[in-house]
């Protein structure tokens, strides 16, 4: 279980052999560089295929972990003085990092659990504001506990998406461990995984999975290697990519860990 493993999983020897044999008698190059093969986007199809997602709604963008995905939607996120950021009690460290982001905006940010949602809640429907004077709101929660294995309500989404202002960010790392998700239910709006909990090999190698209809609010600034169609240096100029994976994985992906998932 992920508590035995103390949130890493133990990887099979075959599953390691099977790697070794694949880096000795094939050749990867970086995908910036030509062709992947295909097992890049392989891999994107069979992740989205585990979560029972719809590639016409969802969207995977490959990172470092878990606590990369959830940097990528607090540092995006367009926070202002009238937003809010909802942290569960018994986040993880990587989510309540993300207040940080919100406080730097001065927004707004409040704990919650079971014990006050339905409160918070209310008081929004209170709120008479509507149309572009409505801010957006984030709601963090992990789908299970790191510390004592609880699951959580994944009901609280949909709760939660019946204010139009509000996102949900859900730290599904340690529950995808143990256990199997699926987002034709449960319809979270961001969603950040760590293949190392799962598999165990390879580390440093995650997934940030987004609607893409939520990923068209967030505001990207930085941009890396293959995230640009140009880029001028004397000029401050630069196209960003539309595709989605291109515009938000800055730099070279991990394509060899991306391979051997896939």
């Amino acid at each position: 279980t992920y508590l035995d493993h103390a949130g890493a999983t133990l990887y099979a020897k075959s599953q390691v052999q099977t790697v070794m044999e694949n880096l000795q008698t094939s050749f990867s190059m970086n995908p910036h560089t030509g062709g992947d093969g295909g097992y890049v986007e392989a891999a994107r199809a069979e992740i989205l295929q585990f979560l029972q997602a719809d590639p016409q709604e969802y969207v995977v963008i490959f990172n470092s972990g878990a606590t990369s995905g959830l940097k990528t939607v607090g540092e995006t996120f367009p926070w202002s003085e009238k937003s809010a950021f909802f942290v569960h009690a018994e986040s993880h460290t990587s989510s309540v990092g993300v207040r940080e982001y919100a406080l730097e905006k001065k927004a707004n940010v409040v704990v919650w659990d079971a014990s006050n949602l339905e409160e918070i809640l209310q008081s929004q429907n209170d709120d008479k504001s509507s149309g572009e004077d409505r801010p957006l709101n984030l709601f963090c929660f992990p789908g299970m506990s790191n510390y004592n294995g609880f699951k959580f309500d994944l009901d609280w989404i949909q709760r939660i998406h019946q204010n139009p202002s509000n996102l949900v960010l859900l730290d599904a790392a340690a529950l995808l461990a143990t256990n199997r998700l699926d987002l034709r239910r449960y319809k979270p709006d961001f969603l950040v995984m760590s293949f190392y909990k799962m598999f165990g090999y390879p580390t440093g190698l995650g997934a940030l999975v987004m609607k893409r209809e939520s990923a068209q609010l967030l505001k990207k600034k930085y941009f890396g290697g293959g995230t640009v169609d140009m880029h001028t240096v004397r000029e401050m100029l630069h196209e960003p990519r539309k595709n989605l994976e291109e515009y938000f994985e800055d730099g070279t992906s991990h394509f060899l860990g991306i391979q051997a998932i896939s």
